[in-house]
């Protein structure tokens, strides 16, 4: 079982944030960057909306197979970040912590 703590959340919410504002993109063409404290973090980036957080940053996008992925990896102590657009599950990251 996975010990979470406010610390190791802010820790994991710095990181996606951080990640987010230093991706290399011109900053005209990401907008209405959001950042929800515990849940991670929405942009739009080209007129599409992309969310990088945790499951419930992402507002029921392929919520069930979001739910197995983190079973899986939450058993071996590991924290996983997810990557969609309004749509899709694109990436997922697993961050053992």
């Amino acid at each position: 079982m996975v010990k979470h703590n406010a610390l190791n959340s802010l820790k994991i919410d710095y990181y996606l944030f951080f990640l987010l504002r230093n991706i290399k993109v011109p900053n005209s063409l990401l907008e209405e960057y959001a950042y929800e404290m515990g849940k991670g973090a929405t942009a739009h980036y080209n007129g599409k909306k992309y969310f990088l957080g945790n499951r419930r940053l992402l507002q029921g996008i392929q919520e069930k197979n979001c739910t197995e992925i983190e079973k899986t990896y939450s058993k071996q102590g590991k924290t996983v970040v997810f990557l969609a657009s309004e749509k899709e599950l694109l990436a997922f990251f697993a961050i053992a912590d």
